[in-house]
């Protein structure tokens, strides 16, 4: 009998509840030398539009490295979520023309100490929007729960945030079950194996739901001209075709993708769990998005790697109605990325002509990427990976 207990999801960094998201408010500020950092942070909206920022960040006290130690995963999180917000800021806040390609040694040695510890490189990461937020995640998409740190100040970039929040916060239902997917297999119970998948699309179709609530309130050109350029990394990006140097830590220079979709774990976890595979650069692109995830969570999906196939289980299974459910999964994971397909069409395509932003990213993602053609190729994998139920 497969153990459930042989794979606790606590120990890989995942509530039942909450999925990927901490159970817990991570928003608790920093005490000591890091007090300066905290209200910087909180300032980041003012400062750049001061144009000030960079100044101020070039004054901050330089924190003593026996200091960047913490008692608790929470304060590592935060020590991680707060620089980043400033580092991100440093480098990006005068725009394309203005951009640094060297981060100073006081901000560059405890971004890189502090991501290090956590297994994410030191850049901005999906699951820097994970880690900062306050109030109750369990009414995530409600006014209870709001962005901490913000780089705009704008109620278009909290909701940005808090959208895919929930998106994440949908998909939880799906991860706590992945343990009980196998243990069926093993006792070959198809029937509790069918209604198990039946829940799995149904948090796809609630993800998809959550998704589309963007356009409520973050207006595609404040997204685009605003927000979209501190989420941009230093790889395949004109702005640092070169990369940025990390003084003090290496001196050349480094590249990184910046914060996208890809590195969600919960859309990889699904996507493993079901067997969909990618090939060429896609698949190469999509791995390398792992090792921008918490070092928890990426060893949770090597762990979902070396599981007995769900897929190949169905095919010698040869029920009708168990494939058929498990295409039922497969197209609503299409339907969830045509729907993301279609916001980044609102929110970047349609945007890049009529709208100031970054230009260096123009019709990229912020992982650098030439998205499109990648989103439609992962899209097309779903139907590639639909059963003959014949």
């Amino acid at each position: 009998l497969f153990d459930t207990m042989a794979v606790c999801l606590e120990s890989y960094g995942i509530s039942r509840e909450t999925g990927f998201i901490p159970s817990y408010d991570p928003s608790r500020q920093l005490n000591g030398v890091f007090e300066e950092w905290e209200e910087l942070a909180r300032q980041v909206p003012r400062f750049i539009a001061e144009k000030t920022f960079r100044m101020r960040a070039g004054q901050l006290k330089v924190i003593p490295e026996e200091a960047i130690d913490f008692a608790s995963e929470r304060e590592w999180w935060r020590a991680y979520v707060v620089i980043t917000y400033i580092c991100q800021a440093y480098i990006w806040s005068e725009g394309d023309k203005g951009v640094v390609d060297v981060l100073p040694r006081h901000l560059a040695v405890p971004w890189c100490r502090v991501s290090r510890h956590l297994g994410v490189p030191p850049i901005i990461t999906h699951s820097t929007c994970l880690f900062n937020w306050k109030g109750d995640i369990y009414q995530c998409g409600s006014e209870n729960l709001k962005v901490d740190l913000s780089f705009t100040g704008t109620a278009d970039e909290s909701w940005f945030f808090t959208t895919t929040l929930l998106v994440e916060m949908k998909a939880a239902k799906g991860i706590a079950i992945i343990p009980t997917v196998f243990q069926l297999m093993e006792e070959h119970n198809n029937q509790g194996l069918a209604e198990v998948m039946r829940s799995i699309e149904e948090a796809l179709g609630e993800m998809h739901g959550a998704m589309f609530k963007m356009k409520e309130h973050c207006k595609p050109a404040v997204f685009y001209s605003l927000l979209r350029p501190f989420l941009a990394g230093w790889k395949s990006n004109d702005a640092l075709p070169s990369g940025l140097i990390y003084e003090g830590v290496d001196e050349q220079p480094q590249m990184y993708n910046g914060g996208n979709a890809g590195q969600s774990s919960s859309i990889q976890a699904i996507d493993i769990l079901l067997g969909l595979r990618h090939e060429g650069k896609d698949d190469s692109f999509i791995k390398e998005q792992r090792l921008h995830m918490p070092r928890k969570h990426r060893l949770f999906l090597e762990w979902l790697e070396e599981q007995p196939s769900l897929r190949q289980y169905i095919i010698h299974s040869n029920q009708k109605k168990l494939k058929e459910t498990y295409n039922q999964c497969i197209k609503a994971i299409e339907k969830f990325r045509s729907g993301h397909i279609q916001i980044v069409a609102l929110y970047i395509l349609a945007q890049k002509n009529k709208v100031p932003g970054q230009t260096s990213l123009k019709a990229k993602g912020t992982a650098g990427s030439g998205i499109m053609p990648f989103l439609k190729k992962v899209r097309q994998d779903c139907v590639s990976a639909l059963l003959d139920t014949s």
